[in-house]
């Protein structure tokens, strides 16, 4: 039989209320910290994915301009400007969604066509090809649309007319690149 005091017969005592609240109290706060780093840890997962595909769109496309440059056919590298980068890669990654064009390329209307986030996807209508971010806390953009980076099949050349597009025959290409339509970046 217990004593007054909260001790067993073995000398044992209960744990007090303000016992069991400090020791819950720490268990909140380590699981609070364990889920920001798993937050944290997914956040920057998907940058390095997201820069992966990137990495990957750009050697394609550095492929296609050392094919033209041995072919002495530089300047129709014109035709591929603003085309979907993504059907310059063997295999697409498993989280593009495809190409997109009309309304549900940007007014969306249902937005249960618009593409998930996480994924890519190509605006045909403007010729970008856009992923749309999961993490937005952990994203800054400049753009018009704060959960999307987009960006664009360029084509860069010699302006020899000074007229701002390529002329074919008075203008040199000289390359093509994939370049952001507005700055942005992952933050921590």
């Amino acid at each position: 039989m217990p004593s007054k005091g909260g001790r067993g017969l073995t000398g044992e005592r209960g744990y007090s209320h303000l016992e069991l609240i400090l020791a819950l109290t720490l268990i909140l706060i380590f699981i609070s910290g364990a889920l920001r780093m798993l937050i944290d840890f997914s956040a920057n997962a998907e940058r390095m994915d997201m820069e992966e595909v990137l990495d990957s769109l750009r050697q394609s496309v550095l492929i296609v301009v050392g094919e033209h440059m041995v072919e002495s056919e530089l300047a129709d590298l014109q035709r591929l400007e603003g085309t979907n980068p993504m059907l310059l890669l063997m295999l697409a990654p498993d989280n593009y969604a495809g190409e997109y064009a009309g309304e549900s390329a940007g007014v969306w209307g249902d937005l249960n066509e618009r593409p998930r986030a996480g994924q890519w996807y190509f605006n045909d209508d403007d010729k970008v090809l856009i992923y749309r971010v999961i993490h937005t806390s952990f994203f800054v953009s400049l753009g018009t649309v704060e959960d999307e980076a987009a960006f664009k099949l360029n084509l860069i050349f010699t302006d020899n007319n000074s007229n701002g597009r390529f002329d074919k025959g008075v203008d040199v290409a000289q390359s093509l690149k994939l370049e952001p339509l507005a700055r942005y970046e992952w933050v921590n």
